[in-house]
């Protein structure tokens, strides 16, 4: 086998696995690093993402599932981040089970690695239509009539 366009990927390449989802109410906290895409080797074609974070002076690894992946596509690299695991859950509108975490992010204050100011990401929520919007549907407003 032949390996082209070899390359360093973040400083990573001998970052320690971690298993972020081994018991409930576990915390894991340090700097984020990102993610790199990696293809699953259980099912064809589907993209895994791999995750690097520094605790404690230490470079960690660890995957991410669909919900992880929707908190931390807000997250920014060098931020402060805590994920904390909240067990196996079951969705009641699909009946599937999904791995919960909190996940809190933050920057820290220079000087002053305790001092982190923090933000929860939440799920992007889809707007709602409220009956009177659907009511009004299709009516023109006042002045957005366009003459053809």
């Amino acid at each position: 086998m032949k390996v082209i366009n070899k390359r360093k990927v973040g400083g990573f390449e001998e970052a320690t696995p971690i298993d972020v989802k081994s018991e409930i109410n576990q915390v894991t906290e340090g700097i984020y690093q990102g993610f790199i895409p990696v293809p699953s080797k259980k099912y064809a074609g589907k993209i895994n993402n791999l995750y690097f974070m520094t605790i404690d002076g230490k470079k960690c690894s660890f995957f991410g599932g669909t919900l992880l992946d929707r908190r931390l596509e807000h997250v920014e690299i060098g931020e402060w981040l805590e994920l904390t695991y909240k067990g196996k859950q079951q969705n009641p509108k699909t009946g599937n089970s999904y791995h919960d975490f909190a996940v809190i992010a933050g920057e820290l204050v220079e000087g002053n690695e305790d001092n982190v100011t923090p933000k929860v990401t939440k799920p992007k929520q889809p707007n709602k239509v409220t009956k009177a919007q659907e009511a009004n549907e299709g009516e023109d407003e006042e002045g957005d009539d366009i003459p053809f």
